[in-house]
C-alpha cells in the first residue's frame, strides 16, 4: 500500500498523475519542467532530485511516488 495520502492519489489508474501532482505540489514544478524531466533527474540512492535545473533533497513523499510509479511502469509498461 502506498504511503501517499488518498486525497492526493485518487483513482488507482492514475499513476502518472500521482507523480505529477507530487512534483507540482512539493517541488513547485511547472508543467514544462515535469514534461522535460528524465529518469536521470532522480537519484534514488542519494535521495536527490533535479527540477528545473535545481538539485534538491528527495523527500519521503516524492521518493515513494517515484518508486510506486516505477513499479507500476515495470508491471504494466510505459504507457500505464
Amino acid at each position: 500500500m502506498s504511503s501517499i495520502p488518498n486525497w492526493i492519489i485518487g483513482s488507482d489508474a492514475a499513476w502518472p498523475i500521482r507523480l505529477i501532482v507530487v512534483l507540482a505540489a512539493v517541488h513547485t514544478a511547472r508543467p514544462k519542467m515535469i514534461r522535460t524531466m528524465q529518469l536521470e533527474d532522480v537519484g534514488l540512492g542519494n535521495r536527490r532530485i533535479t527540477v528545473g535545473g535545481h538539485v534538491r533533497p528527495l523527500d519521503d513523499l516524492t521518493h515513494r511516488a517515484v518508486l510506486d510509479w516505477l513499479d507500476h511502469r515495470r508491471r504494466y509498461g510505459r504507457a500505464g
